[in-house]
């Protein structure tokens, strides 16, 4: 008989935790010599792992409620058996940083008193902490992804982004610019009127397709609309005979160049 030890535990790789990726694969080693041989079964935060009987303890999809202390107990065979215990290791779903799912719309237009909600919604492990700005300066009290403001004034209006953070990471929201505008009084008939800063479209013509016939007028209807767009204060941008991919390139790219204002 040959007294059983203990060789290699499942946390002598690491120095601390043992981080696993949400839904990845956990691998835990456990090795011991002695005769008989010996025999192994794990634990989770001190509950018996069922037909976990192996020296390599594997978890896949690993899950929130998998997070604790494992160690596996080792015994062997005798008169009397012998048991003994590896040491204990945490292991904790790897921190992931914020990823926004949901933004602030681009504007919010209301009138004095009404109020106004602004909503920040982002994943993240562990759960991140939101701050919220006006004009770059953090608003007190405002850390919940849904900022609320109540009778508005005119002091209110700005440029109001949000800040989410965690251990793993900060990103910011995009902009949202709050405008404000007051009723008209009695007998004034004006209403509040936006002005576009610049009016751009983009127009794309194509008379050539793989699967039909080449079609005639689609050049000259790009033309048509052009001189139409041109006369009520649009830049214009016409392309002809675009593929499927440099459409959606040059929709993208259209895209970039708009800014807060352009119509």
């Amino acid at each position: 008989m040959k007294r059983l030890e203990i060789t290699v535990h499942p946390g002598d790789r690491t120095d601390g935790d043992i981080l696993v990726t949400l839904d990845g694969e956990l691998n835990l080693k456990c090795e011991a010599t002695g005769l008989p041989p010996p025999k192994y079964q794990w634990y989770h935060e001190n509950e018996e792992l069922f037909e976990q009987t192996s020296n390599v303890l594997v978890i896949q999809n690993f899950s929130f409620d998998e997070e604790g202390l494992y160690y596996c107990c080792v015994t062997q065979d005798g008169d009397p058996p012998t048991e003994v215990f590896t040491s204990s290791v945490n292991v904790k779903i790897r921190p992931e940083p914020p990823i926004i799912w949901k933004e602030p719309r681009a504007q919010e237009v209301c009138r004095v008193g009404s109020d106004v909600i602004f909503m920040c919604e982002a994943s993240a492990h562990p759960p991140p902490h939101y701050q919220w700005f006006r004009d770059n300066t953090p608003l007190s009290g405002q850390n919940n992804y849904r900022l609320t403001i109540q009778g508005v004034t005119q002091s209110d209006q700005g440029e109001y982004k949000c800040s989410v953070e965690n251990e793993a990471g900060e990103v910011f929201s995009r902009l949202s610019e709050l405008v404000i505008y007051e009723e008209p009084e009695d007998g004034d008939n004006d209403t509040y009127r936006y002005t576009a800063s610049e009016k751009v479209a983009l127009l794309i013509g194509n008379d050539v397709y793989e699967n039909m016939g080449r079609l005639n007028t689609p050049s000259n209807d790009v033309i048509s609309v052009a001189t139409i767009l041109h006369q009520i204060g649009f830049k214009v941008i016409a392309l002809h005979n675009l593929t499927l991919t440099e459409m959606r390139n040059a929709i993208k790219e259209f895209c970039n160049l708009l800014s807060r204002g352009v119509y």
